[in-house]
């Protein structure tokens, strides 16, 4: 009986160990995907009617070799974000909902306003200008990275 407890007792170090490999690898993943996003320029625009949706804007480069898609975003403080594009054709003007957006190795995706946005629908109405709110952007890959954009009052981004 005492062998079985030293023999436990014997194990607890190597399986935690075991553990802080993991967490260890998990953050090393983390810096990785970081390493291989810019993220420059973001911003979430109030709008000027308060209730619509708000917008958000940046841009967003792949620094790594593999192709990235932009597969969603969200905010913390909203109830949901759709990314939209702009498209022109026969003289008109119209919104479109985007799907994952491509990203090849070195390139940067512009979001906008005027052309590729992200819309945010039911924003914390607590949110005001000068504050930060969080965003997630999702990719294909399974990969997230989170990041704090700026609130700017309605009329501040043009």
């Amino acid at each position: 009986m005492r062998s079985l407890v030293a023999l436990a007792l014997a194990a607890i170090p190597l399986a935690l160990a075991a553990c802080n490999d993991g967490a260890q690898e998990d953050n090393a993943v983390e810096e990785q995907a970081r390493s291989d996003i810019s993220l420059e320029a973001g911003m979430l625009a109030l709008p000027p009617v308060s209730g619509n949706p708000a917008a958000l804007y940046f841009e967003l480069g792949n620094e790594g070799s593999e192709p990235l898609a932009l597969s969603g975003v969200t905010v913390t403080q909203a109830d949901s974000a759709m990314m939209h594009d702009i498209v022109r054709e026969d003289g008109a003007v119209r919104m479109v909902d985007m799907g994952p957006a491509m990203l090849a190795s070195g390139q940067t995706l512009i979001f906008e306003p005027g052309g590729r946005h992200v819309m945010v629908m039911g924003l914390d109405p607590a949110v005001a200008a000068g504050d930060m709110v969080d965003v997630t952007l999702r990719f294909e890959n399974g990969r997230e990275y989170s990041h704090q954009f700026e609130v700017l009052a309605a009329g501040e981004v043009r």
